[in-house]
């Protein structure tokens, strides 16, 4: 009866043991099928996520070509207009704008579609500050490396010296800028300068170029262009045209061009200083400014002698200027920003137009 009762016991000990292994078993199970069920829920979220990001970045990329198309009809309406056609503002550049209108009308947040839009805009830097204008901006206001010809080579001597560059070093740069895409093998300004034998007796894995840029980049590749240098020029130089006369839009040009440009000339040539190249361009830009001395806005002038006040070494230098005046710009810039969706994806397409035939002659996406 013992024995039995033993038994009895032994197996009431294994079955309870049994249950509380069972119980922690199914504890377990539902535990780990929670775990897979917290990671399918987190990778479908993030795939839903991804899914959205994926569907705004493909609006966003339509509404910046959107913003190219609308921004070359606005051109072409600007062209065969026959007032409009013959100026180019700081304010109004490659475009029609009817009394009092705005920019904020033609270029900012335009819709396309229920859920995406674009606005025309670009950086500049005004003075210290680096400011956000709308519209289009012209490749005119820059300096033109490829229609330098030697005796320009002080314009970007200049321009580099004003920012701080040693004049040795600038000079450098400035003349083997001008060898790089001029067709001849003389050295500007020896030994300054720099062409082919330069490169082969340096070691380079590639000679002088001999023909135009094809872009501002490929500035990297020349004698005196170090990377503090390239960062000083990249902003105020242009490769359009890539033939030519150099020309410059004195209406939408900066300051820093105005003044290298007129520093190419001051001295006992012309029998000025440095101070005459100073006051004129702040005459210039003042005249420029209109009636509120604001740059970019509807009151923005052309540069006309007859407003401005001078005395006589500040008329010969805008003389001087005025001999490589546009006022028409033909490289318009645009730089359409497409945005899409509630967390605002974006695309930027910059795309650089012939105004002549309408081609496009640059095209870079972000």
């Amino acid at each position: 009866m013992n024995n039995i009762h033993n038994f009895n016991e032994h197996k009431k000990y294994l079955l309870s043991n049994q249950s509380g292994i069972i119980l922690i078993t199914t504890l377990w199970v539902i535990f780990i099928i929670l775990i897979i069920a917290l990671g399918l829920s987190r990778k479908t979220s993030v795939d839903l996520a991804f899914g959205k990001f994926v569907f705004s970045k493909v609006q966003a990329d339509y509404a910046a070509q959107s913003g190219i198309v609308y921004a070359l009809h606005e051109i072409r309406k600007d062209t065969e207009d026959e007032e409009s056609t013959k100026i180019d503002t700081h304010f109004a550049c490659g475009v029609v704008l009817k009394q009092e209108q705005g920019l904020e009308s033609v270029w900012d947040k335009i819709a396309v579609g229920n859920d995406a839009k674009f606005s025309v805009l670009y950086n500049e830097k005004n003075g210290s500050s680096v400011q956000k204008f709308l519209g289009l901006s012209d490749e005119e206001r820059k300096i033109d490396i490829n229609t330098l010809r030697p005796q320009d080579v002080g314009v970007l001597t200049f321009l580099l010296t004003l920012q701080g560059v040693d004049e040795a070093q600038a000079r450098i740069a400035a003349a083997s800028i001008i060898d790089w895409k001029d067709p001849d093998e003389e050295v500007t300004e020896s030994p300054s300068g720099a062409e082919t034998e330069y490169y082969k007796t340096q070691g380079y894995s590639y000679l002088c170029k001999n023909t135009p840029f094809d872009s501002v980049g490929e500035l990297k590749l020349v004698r005196g262009v170090t990377p503090q240098i390239f960062q000083k020029l990249k902003n105020y130089v242009t490769v359009f045209p890539k033939d030519g006369r150099f020309q410059i839009n004195v209406n939408t040009a900066g300051s820093l061009v105005i003044k290298a440009v007129l520093m190419s000339v001051v001295g006992v040539s012309t029998n000025t200083e440095e101070a005459d190249a100073d006051s004129l361009v702040q005459k210039i830009v003042e005249q420029r400014n209109g009636d509120d001395g604001i740059w970019h806005t509807a009151d923005d002038q052309v540069v006309d002698e007859k407003n401005i006040s001078m005395n006589a070494k500040e008329k010969t230098l805008f003389y001087f200027l005025m001999q490589y005046h546009t006022p028409v710009s033909r490289y318009l810039r645009i730089t359409s920003e497409g945005v899409a969706g509630s967390r605002g994806v974006t695309t930027k397409i910059t795309a650089i137009v012939d105004r002549e035939d309408f081609s496009t002659v640059y095209w870079k996406r972000e």
